[in-house]
């Protein structure tokens, strides 16, 4: 028996010392995930506040930044956001979930060699008892300690569990979200950074912390963001799995598992077969009240407890707590109607059963605790049904004292009843003692019960099929020690063989692989041997590396050797495309549309707004505007379509006018004008024509004004230029000077004249082939005049007469005398 002791404790720590190898306590992967998670500052009218974030996307150059709306809201925000050695990056709001109190931040530089995290999209139900791990950067810290080189220093990490996903209050939340109920600590600061589970992959976002000492903390669930993701087309790494993808995992992981549940096995039938033999004929307690699901009468449940109150008043004597007084932890002896409890190899929590306190980051857990699970299991036994949970019961527990109003049961003992399933510890018996004293029960041993046949009654459902089982067979003793021997040293040489450096390794490569960093992963497993899936996933590293390189044709011959899997389908799914759009940004054209073309024919359901969309940022980034303007434009309000074909217009239109084609400019803006960045361009040439007009050259000048007549006084400035031209004025810089020869020279005169005048009633019109116009007295014929010292002479039968004389008084200003009245006129031109 020594000799058998002597290796099961070598298998045990063998095995502990394989584990801690190969996991620390906090997983790997929840490690490497803090370096994905972003610090964030946010400045706006309602002053300075941080927050966390964290990274997304399908490759290691990150752009987009999960957090919560919280964290940015406010007016006239500006948000930075510091990786690394605390480099910042400004960014801007892509996506605002103010009912989800969530938000994605686009970087305006992205960040590479990120890698961003996974994101589950399984059922939010299905993550209870789950362990999370919250990321982030509490502000209590800031004050407490220094700050470290890199933000993944001062990431810092809670964990706990999740007890429950239920729909957020949004009277008290303000948002209306699927949350995740969580006992690891959520602090200020923590908000918006990822709650994570021991794969790293994110489960929700951190959202708000415990109240009232009550250690209920919440995270909306990732689950609720991922619709607005796909809506906006902005790519992330999903899983509907609490474990990554897999290409296979190694096989000897599966036969170190098997190994370590045959060694405790092995200890459990060893320790069972020395204790007592328990009864076969014993069932669980869960399955009696579960067949027996109505409600059971006081003095039966009395009885069948009683086993459980004595063992309960021996563990409080000595100091010691159950605290895990569950049906599927108490065995029912339908022969005898009594219930045994027995302790169970860990504690758990169990919803109706678990008091408050358990549910803590620390449990002050004692003989209290075990009153509230005795008073939970006293209620499910009395009322028929489980009691609510603590979440609830903390919102609303009107039904529990309903519930128990309705008993058959003396006024005392439902107050006794109530006190001990109290939510407050202070509230409930100290002891198992005193909860006995106050229901009457002094001598546990001689309580009996006044219906037997009740009790046999109850039973009987469940004992008929546990009649007649046939004992076990005994081995040999010696041969029962050579199998125990031989299994033992089997799992020995299987746990040394399997464990620790290979199994660490290879999973940590692959989740470098699934977070797209293809050339670390690849370095990783170029130290292991080229066997079954190591070698797969070499090969698909390596294809991944090309991949991000731009060599497309190598990875086609690489991956043709790799056995088909889901990771292999990943990467050669849109290879046609990728390599397309990778073309179109090298300046080869035909070829990459050639085979985008290809990849559209064989994907029919593909989204082809979403493709085009593609190639249009393939053009952008390969500087052909005019195509990409024109693709952008095509697709109208999708996504963010019209602002990239606007953004294209306008590098055109720069690329025109710095040519001096303000025409063509004024083209390709043509459909843009309602656009308010459209007034920035026509003032750009405006203001060149201005700056030639102070530089003399009247001619680049004129060519500004011309294009542009409609805006502002323009037009003005053509009329005036054509004037001072035909008198060769140019060496005069002043605009004064040019109307000073204006009233000197009928020439110039004649071109300044040209166009319309107004002056409150009355209008001068004259035109370019010498024809008048005007509402003005006028003597003579209009058809037959001429200048002359500014003066405006018309033909009568008789004689030529004088008729108007002209003085420019500005570039826009006229004063017109009229011989024909004596009056002067002041004319304003339009």
């Amino acid at each position: 028996m020594k000799k058998f002791f002597c290796i099961l404790l070598a298998v045990i720590l063998l095995l502990a010392s394989s584990v801690a190898f190969a996991e620390s306590a906090i997983p790997d992967e929840v490690l490497t995930a803090r370096s994905s998670v972003l610090y964030i500052e946010v400045e706006n009218d309602s002053g300075n506040f941080t927050g966390s974030g964290f990274a997304i996307g399908s490759t290691n150059t990150v752009e987009y930044i999960v957090t919560n709306h919280h964290v940015i809201e406010g007016q006239n925000g500006t948000y930075t956001v510091f990786s690394g050695n605390y480099s910042p990056t400004n960014a801007t709001v892509e996506i605002d979930l103010p009912n989800k109190d969530l938000c994605v931040l686009k970087l305006d530089t992205p960040i590479k060699g990120m890698n961003p995290l996974t994101l589950y999209s399984g059922i939010p139900a299905d993550l209870t008892g789950e362990r999370v791990y919250a990321l982030g950067f509490p502000g209590s810290a800031d004050t407490l300690f220094l700050r470290g080189n890199t933000t993944t220093d001062d990431v810092m990490i809670t964990d706990g569990i999740v007890s429950a996903a239920r729909n957020s209050n949004q009277d008290i939340l303000g948002t209306e979200a699927v949350a995740l109920q969580v006992n690891a600590e959520i602090n200020h600061g923590n908000s918006g950074g990822p709650v994570v589970n021991d794969s790293g992959i994110v489960l929700g976002v951190s959202t708000f912390g415990a109240v009232d000492a009550t250690n209920i903390n919440g995270a909306i669930s990732i689950s609720e963001l991922l619709p607005a993701l796909d809506a906006k087309g902005i790519p992330y790494l999903v899983s509907n799995s609490l474990e990554p993808s897999s290409t296979g995992e190694i096989p000897w992981m599966m036969i170190a598992v098997i190994a370590a549940i045959t060694v405790v096995a092995l200890v459990v039938i060893f320790l069972l077969r020395r204790r007592k033999r328990v009864d076969a004929r014993a069932v669980p307690l869960d399955v009696y009240l579960t067949k027996n699901s109505g409600k059971i009468g006081y003095d039966m449940v009395i009885y069948t407890l009683s086993p459980l109150f004595s063992q309960l008043q021996k563990a409080h004597e000595t100091g010691r707590c159950l605290l895990s007084i569950y049906p599927e932890n108490i065995r029912f002896y339908p022969e005898t109607g009594r219930a045994v409890f027995l302790s169970p190899k860990k504690q758990t929590l169990s919803t109706g059963y678990s008091a408050p306190e358990q549910y803590k980051e620390v449990p002050q857990t004692g003989p209290w605790t075990d009153v509230y699970q005795l008073g939970a299991l006293l209620y499910r036994m009395l009322a028929g049904i489980r009691l609510a949970d603590v979440m609830t019961r903390a919102e609303n527990d009107s039904e529990t004292a309903r519930n128990i109003d309705a008993l058959d049961l003396a006024p005392t003992k439902k107050e006794v009843l109530l006190r001990a399933i109290s939510l407050s510890r202070n509230e409930r018996f100290v002891d198992i003692n005193e909860l006995l004293e106050s229901l009457g029960i002094e001598t546990i041993s001689e309580y009996n019960l006044d219906d037997s046949n009740l009790l046999i009654s109850a039973a009987a459902s469940v004992s008929g099929s546990l009649k007649n089982r046939r004992p076990r067979k005994k081995l040999d003793p010696k041969k029962k020690k050579r199998i125990i021997f031989t299994i033992i040293t089997c799992v020995v040489i299987t746990i040394c063989a399997v464990t620790g450096i290979f199994i660490a390794t290879y999973n940590q490569a692959r989740a470098h692989f699934l977070g797209g960093d293809f050339a670390q992963a690849s370095e990783m497993l170029s130290k292991l041997p080229n066997i079954g899936p190591i070698k797969d996933l070499k090969q698909l590293s390596e294809a991944g590396v090309l991949i991000a390189n731009g060599e497309y044709d190598k990875v086609r011959v690489l991956l043709n050797n790799v056995e088909e899997s889901a990771d292999s389908k990943y990467l050669l799914e849109d290879i046609d495309l990728l390599q397309g759009l990778h073309l179109i940004k090298m300046g080869e054209f035909h070829s990459g549309e050639t085979m985008i073309t290809r990849y559209i024919e064989e994907h029919p359901d593909i989204d082809a707004l979403h493709i085009a969309y593609q190639r249009g940022e393939a053009y952008l980034e390969g500087q052909e505007y005019m195509i990409a303007e024109d693709i952008f434009f095509s697709l109208g309000s999708y996504e963010d379509s019209y602002t990239k074909a606007l953004s294209c217009a306008l590098n055109i239109a720069d690329n025109y006018i710095k040519e001096e084609n303000y025409q063509d400019a004024l083209d390709i803006i043509e459909k843009y004008q309602e656009d308010p960045r459209i007034e920035e361009l026509l003032n750009s040439i405006y203001q060149r024509g201005i700056d030639y007009l102070s530089k003399k050259r009247y001619d680049d000048a004129k060519k500004c004004f011309l294009p542009i007549q409609d805006y502002r006084d323009s037009q003005n400035y053509v009329n005036i230029i054509d004037a001072v031209s035909y008198a060769d004025i140019a060496p005069y810089m002043d605009m004064q000077v040019a109307i000073d020869k204006v009233n000197e020279s009928d020439s110039i005169l004649y071109g300044f004249l040209v166009g319309t005048w107004s002056g409150g009633a009355e209008q001068f019109v004259f035109s370019d082939n010498n024809k008048v116009d005007t509402s003005l007295p006028s003597i003579g014929n209009l058809a037959k005049a001429y200048f002359l010292d500014n003066i405006l002479f018309t033909s009568t039968n008789e004689k030529v007469t004088e008729c108007f004389r002209f003085t420019a008084i500005d570039k826009d200003t006229l004063e017109i005398y009229a011989y024909a009245n004596r009056k002067t006129y002041s004319m304003h031109r339009q």
